[in-house]
């Protein structure tokens, strides 16, 4: 079911602010370069509101997507949790 409605989305499934869509789009680079360099699967960076109130990214396995809560797109903690999420891909 997920896979789904996933699939119909872009990858902001919450509202941003251009400053956090900016984030979303330079996550997703970073994330293709180091998948690339790694030599693993590509992972798809989605921005999600939908996530415990104290839980900033969270890592897919069986579809190698990263969730990153919008807030954290910007900011000192950007690197921090986009950092930990590909380490779970790598």
């Amino acid at each position: 079911m997920l896979v789904v409605v996933l699939t119909g989305c872009s990858a902001a499934l919450t509202s941003l602010t251009p400053e956090q869509a900016a984030g979303l789009k330079e996550a997703q680079r970073v994330a293709d370069e180091v998948t690339k360099a790694y030599g693993v699967p590509r992972v798809r960076v989605y921005a999600t509101s939908n996530m415990r109130p104290t839980t900033v990214g969270a890592y897919s396995y069986r579809y190698d997507w990263i969730f990153v809560r919008p807030d954290m797109l910007t900011g000192d903690r950007f690197w921090l949790v986009l950092g930990h999420e590909l380490g779970h891909a790598t």
